[in-house]
This record gives structure tokens, C-alpha cells and sequence, in this order.
């Protein structure tokens, strides 16, 4: 777990939303913008677009910030309790 608030192996922030190129420039999105990640539970984290090399349909975010996005199937909550 990095403590940081940038990544010391990709540089990127605590609130990176990793994107690939096709996708952000499809979207209209570009290097560091402001972005908002909706969950299927209705959850919405707030990040900044990191263009990346990742697969094209597809997000990343690897903080424990992002937890939050994920659904308990069993309770239909958010994993991490702690995070808004």
C-alpha cells in the first residue's frame, strides 16, 4: 500500500483514473481532467482522468478509495465501510 499521494511507479495521484486513449478521446475526456466514476450501487467517486496503456473498455483505479465503488453482493453495500 502506498501512503503517498502520488504513486512512486507511475506518478499518477491519488485520484487517477487510469483510461486508455481511444476511450478518453472518445468520451471527450483529456489528461487530468475532472471525471466521475458511478457505481452500480450508486456510488460516485470523484477522479482525474491519467491516459494509459490499458486495454480499451476498461478503467482502473487501485487506491483504497475506489473500494467504495464495489458492491458486498451478499449485503448490497459498499466493500470498505470507512470511505464515503
Amino acid at each position: 500500500m502506498v501512503w503517498q499521494g502520488r504513486d512512486p511507479l507511475t506518478g499518477a495521484a491519488r485520484d487517477a483514473l487510469f483510461i486508455s486513449a481511444g476511450d478518453a478521446r472518445d468520451l471527450g475526456v483529456g489528461e487530468g481532467d475532472p471525471v466521475v466514476v458511478r457505481s452500480e450501487i450508486g456510488t460516485e467517486l470523484r477522479a482525474r482522468a491519467h491516459v494509459a496503456r490499458i486495454r480499451a473498455g476498461n478503467v482502473q483505479m487501485f487506491w483504497p478509495e475506489a473500494n467504495a465503488l464495489i458492491a458486498d453482493p451478499s449485503r448490497r453495500r459498499r466493500v470498505h465501510p470507512f470511505w464515503p
